[in-house]
C-alpha cells in the first residue's frame, strides 16, 4: 500500500512511519523544511494551501496526518490557542481540498485527534458514542474531527484517532516525569484520583495498522489502553518501578500556578474505553499500566 503520511515528524510519527515501511508499505511523506533536500517520496507543502504536493494525494491509497502544534510546549496565550486550532483546521481541511480535486483519490484518512475531546469527566465512564465535552481541549478536537469528516462526502474512509497520553521509553510524558523521580521529588500530581487515558506507544502503532486495513474501522476510535487508571496509579508504580520515594506531591493550585489553564492536561480526568477496538478484536500487548512500565522501564 502506498501511504501518504504528514506531520509524522514527533516520536509517534516517527515509529508509525518505520512500522509501516516494516510491514512493506511506501510511506510519501508532505514536509515542511523547505531547504532540505527531498526525496524522491517527500514533497514540501505548507500545510496551509494547495500546490504540486497534491500529485502525492494521487498516488496514495491512504493518507495519515498527525499535524498541529505540540499542545504542551508553550503557555497558552490567546495567540498560541490560535496557532494550536488553526494549525490543525488547515492542514485537515487542505487535505481534504485535495482529495476533493485528486484525479484519483485515496480510500482512507486517518486523521489524529485526541481524548481531549471528552473533556474533564470525572468518574463516568466514556466510549466513542459519549458526547463531546466542554473547555479548550474539547473544542479544539471537535471542531478538527468536523474537518476531517468532511472527507466522508468523497467516498474515502475517515477514521478519527482519539489518543491519549502515548508512554514510550524515550519521549513523552515519561521522559518528563522519570528525571524528577529519579531526583527523589515525586509524588501525586493533583489529588492522583483523576482518570488518565494512556497507551503504550507500540499498542498505538499496531492499532493504526490494524486501522488502516480493517475496513470495518471509520468514524471516532479511542487509542487507549483498556484499563483505565488514575494519575495516582501512573506515580505510584513510576516511583516503585524506580525504587524512589512517593511523597513530594504536586498540588492542583500550584500546577495551575505553573503552568495556567495547560494543568487541564494533567488535572482533567477522563475515563475512556477503547470500545471500537476492542468490539473489533484488537488484542493488546500492554492492557494494564504494571505491563507498560515493566517494558518501557525495565526491557
Amino acid at each position: 500500500m502506498k501511504i501518504l503520511t504528514a506531520g509524522m515528524s514527533g516520536l509517534l510519527g516517527r515509529a508509525l512511519i518505520s512500522e509501516l515501511r516494516r510491514c512493506g508499505h511506501q510511506v510519501l511523506r508532505l514536509v515542511r523544511q523547505s531547504d532540505e533536500i527531498l526525496t524522491s517520496e517527500e514533497f514540501f507543502w505548507d500545510a496551509a494551501s494547495l500546490g504540486s504536493w497534491i500529485g502525492a494525494v494521487e498516488e496514495s491509497d491512504a493518507i495519515v496526518n498527525f499535524s498541529g502544534e505540540p499542545i504542551d510546549k508553550k503557555p497558552w496565550t490567546s495567540r498560541q490557542k490560535k496557532e494550536i486550532v488553526d494549525s490543525r483546521i488547515r492542514s485537515t481541511r487542505v487535505l481534504v481540498q485535495a482529495m476533493e480535486r485528486a484525479k484519483k483519490r485515496p480510500t482512507l484518512f486517518l486523521n489524529a485527534s485526541a481524548i481531549g475531546n471528552y473533556g474533564d469527566r470525572n468518574e463516568e465512564l466514556l466510549d466513542e458514542r459519549s458526547a463531546c465535552g466542554a473547555g479548550f481541549l474539547a473544542e479544539v478536537c471537535d471542531r478538527w474531527e468536523v474537518e476531517a469528516f468532511r472527507a466522508r462526502t468523497l467516498g474515502i474512509r475517515v477514521a478519527a484517532l482519539r489518543s491519549g497520553v502515548v508512554l514510550a521509553a524515550k519521549g513523552g510524558v515519561l521522559a518528563r516525569l522519570i528525571p524528577l523521580f529519579k531526583a527523589g521529588l515525586g509524588g501525586n500530581i493533583g489529588t492522583g484520583f483523576q482518570f488518565f487515558g494512556w497507551i503504550h506507544i507500540r499498542d498505538h502503532v499496531n492499532a493504526t495498522l490494524a486501522i488502516l486495513n480493517q475496513e470495518t474501522y471509520s468514524g471516532a476510535i479511542n487509542l487507549v489502553a483498556p484499563k483505565p487508571s488514575r494519575m495516582g496509579d501512573l506515580t505510584r508504580r513510576l516511583a516503585t518501578s524506580l525504587r524512589r520515594p512517593h511523597f513530594l506531591p504536586c498540588p492542583s493550585w500550584a500546577l495551575k500556578g505553573m503552568l495556567g489553564e495547560r494543568a487541564d492536561l494533567f488535572l482533567g480526568s477522563q475515563r475512556v474505553s477503547p470500545k471500537r477496538l476492542m468490539d473489533g478484536g484488537f488484542a493488546f500487548a500492554f492492557p494494564d499500566l504494571e505491563s507498560a512500565l515493566k517494558d518501557l522501564l525495565h526491557p
